[in-house]
C-alpha cells in the first residue's frame, strides 16, 4: 500500500516495519522500537502574592510582620506536550511530605506562623520524567511584637510576678489571721489571769474589810470612812470586770456600727450625758484585729470623757470613705490640758499612752485635739486597704445614727 503517488512512497510490511522509497535508496523504520526521549520541563517560580503585593521572580523574599496568607505561582516549560506536565511541591518548615498538584500552577498557604521557610517545586513531562533540579525560593515572615520572643519573655516575667504577688497576698492573709488569733488568745489569757489572780484577791480583801466593818459600831466615824472605801472597791471590781469582758469579747457580728453602739452603751456616763452614734457612707466589714483595737481605743477615750470631761453631749461618728475608715469621738466637756496631750497623760496614768501604742501597733493614725472653747476630739484613721473587707450589698443613707442618754 502506497502512502502517496509522489516521487516518494511508503509502505508497511507484514512485520510492522514501514518502508520508504526515495530517489536514491529504500529505507525502513520499526515503530515498535521508537522510544520518545522527552526532556523534563524547566521549572520557574514566577511570582508570590502576599498582603496585597506581588513579588516577581523571587529567589528570597522577606515578608512584613502580620502576613499569614500567601499565593505562589510557578510554571514548567515543556514544548513537546505542555498539557501533560505534572507538578508537586512542598514548603519546608510547614509540609512534611510532597503535595501532588497535578497540572495546577499555584500553591496556597494560610495561617503561616512567623519564621523561615523554603518552597520547592518539581515538574514531570508526559512520560513521567521529573526535573533533576527543582525550583526553590526562601521565605522569611517577620513576627509582630506579640509573636516575638520578647513578648513571650515579658509574659513569662508577668506570670512569675503575678504568682509572686498572689503568694505575698496569701502570706499576708495567713499572717493577718495568725495575728488575729494571737491577739484574741492573748486577750483571753490576760482576762483569765486578771480574773483568777487580781479580782479574786481584791474580792477576798473586800470581804475581810467588810467583816471588820460589820464588827464596828454604827456611830464610829472610822466605819463610815471604811464603808466609803469598800464602795469604791466595788466600783473598781465592776470596772475591772467590764474590761475583762472587753478582752474576751469575740466578734459575733460583722456589723461594725452595731458593735460600736454596744461599746458606747456600756460606758458609765452620768445621767445627764447624751450620746449619739452616726454612720456616714456605705458600711464595710472591718477586719477583726482592726475592729477590736479601734473599739478598745474608743472605750478608753469615752471612759476618759465619762470620768473627767463633764460633757453634756458625746458624738461618735463612723465614716466609711473610699480610701480609709475614720472613727471620731468628740465631746463638749472641759477638755484635756494641752500639756497632758503633748506628753501622753499625767504621771502614773497610761490611758493616752496606751491609746497611742494600740494605734501604732495596727498602723492607724490617732489624733487627739482640744478645742479652744472646751471639748475634746479623738480621731482614728485606718487605710481601707488594710482595715476593710469587700463592700456589703446594702446601701445606707448619707447619715444613719442612734442615740442614747
Amino acid at each position: 500500500m502506497f502512502a502517496n503517488q509522489s516521487w516518494r512512497s511508503a509502505i508497511q510490511g507484514r512485520d510492522g516495519r514501514i518502508w520508504f522509497a526515495t530517489a536514491a535508496e529504500t529505507v525502513w523504520t520499526d515503530p515498535a522500537r521508537m522510544v520518545p526521549r522527552l526532556r523534563p520541563p524547566r521549572m520557574r517560580i514566577r511570582s508570590v502574592d502576599a498582603a496585597g503585593k506581588t513579588y516577581r521572580y523571587p529567589i528570597a523574599i522577606s515578608l512584613p510582620a502580620g502576613v499569614a496568607d500567601i499565593q505562589i505561582n510557578y510554571s514548567g516549560i515543556s514544548l513537546a506536550i505542555p498539557r501533560g506536565v505534572k507538578f508537586r511541591y512542598r514548603l519546608e518548615g510547614r509540609d512534611r511530605s510532597w503535595i501532588e498538584a497535578s497540572g495546577r500552577r499555584e500553591a496556597f498557604y494560610t495561617n503561616l506562623a512567623p519564621g523561615k521557610y523554603r518552597f520547592v517545586v518539581l515538574a514531570a513531562n508526559a512520560d513521567g520524567r521529573w526535573s533533576a533540579a527543582p525550583a526553590s525560593m526562601r521565605i522569611q515572615i517577620r513576627p509582630t511584637f506579640f509573636q516575638s520572643i520578647w513578648f513571650a519573655v515579658l509574659c513569662g516575667l508577668g506570670a512569675r510576678a503575678l504568682l509572686w504577688l498572689l503568694y505575698r497576698v496569701c502570706l499576708a492573709q495567713v499572717a493577718s489571721r495568725l495575728r488575729t488569733r494571737e491577739h484574741a488568745a492573748e486577750g483571753e489569757r490576760i482576762a483569765r489571769e486578771v480574773h483568777e489572780a487580781f479580782l479574786q484577791s481584791v474580792q477576798g480583801l473586800v470581804l475581810r474589810f467588810q467583816s471588820v466593818s460589820d464588827r464596828m459600831r454604827e456611830a464610829d466615824p472610822a466605819r463610815e470612812r471604811l464603808e466609803a472605801a469598800l464602795q469604791r472597791a466595788d466600783e473598781v471590781i465592776v470596772e475591772c470586770r467590764t474590761r475583762i469582758l472587753g478582752l474576751r469579747d469575740r466578734e459575733k457580728s460583722p456589723d461594725f456600727a452595731a458593735m460600736i453602739e454596744a461599746r458606747v452603751a456600756r460606758i458609765a456616763f452620768s445621767g445627764d450625758t447624751a450620746w449619739r452614734v452616726s454612720v456616714v457612707g456605705r458600711p464595710r466589714i472591718v477586719k477583726p484585729l482592726i475592729s477590736a483595737e479601734l473599739r478598745l481605743i474608743l472605750r478608753e477615750a469615752l471612759s476618759n470623757s465619762a470620768r473627767h470631761s463633764e460633757a453634756a453631749n458625746i458624738e461618735v461618728t463612723i465614716r466609711f470613705e473610699k480610701a480609709r475608715l475614720v472613727l471620731t469621738a468628740s465631746d463638749d466637756g472641759v477638755g484635756i490640758p494641752e500639756a497632758y496631750v503633748r506628753v501622753g497623760g499625767r504621771d502614773g496614768h497610761f490611758g493616752l499612752l496606751g491609746m497611742r501604742e494600740r494605734a501604732a501597733r495596727i498602723g492607724i493614725e490617732l489624733t487627739i485635739a482640744c478645742a479652744d472653747g472646751g471639748g475634746t476630739s479623738v480621731t482614728m484613721v485606718a487605710p481601707s486597704r488594710g482595715a476593710l473587707q469587700a463592700p456589703t450589698s446594702a446601701i445606707w443613707s448619707h447619715v444613719v445614727g442612734k442615740a442614747g442618754g
